[in-house]
């Protein structure tokens, strides 16, 4: 399931969901802000279902790496990225 390069190539693809994470929290708080927390936690909690949707139902051995692993993840840290901040922002206000 990792792409070709071995431990390089795994190393990399581990660091998608990361990324994609990092990349929209910090808009996330604007959107909270500007939208409020509600509209935002669901489109957050629908892109991790999503994401844990298609990692279940591209588990084939034929599948290949991008999507059995490099979309779910990245959808998976996106998710995150969304739900996290806005869920813990929320809890304080």
């Amino acid at each position: 399931c990792t792409p070709s390069g071995g431990p390089l190539g795994a190393g990399v693809a581990a660091t998608i969901s990361p990324v994609f994470s990092f990349a929209v929290s910090r808009p996330t708080g604007r959107l909270c802000d500007q939208f409020g927390h509600r509209k935002v936690v669901v489109p957050g909690a629908l892109i991790l279902a999503t994401s844990v949707f298609l990692r279940a139902a591209f588990m084939s051995d034929n599948a290949s790496y991008w999507t059995r692993f490099a979309v779910p993840s990245a959808l998976t840290g996106a998710g995150l990225g969304i739900l996290i901040p806005s869920i813990q922002s929320g809890a304080v206000k």
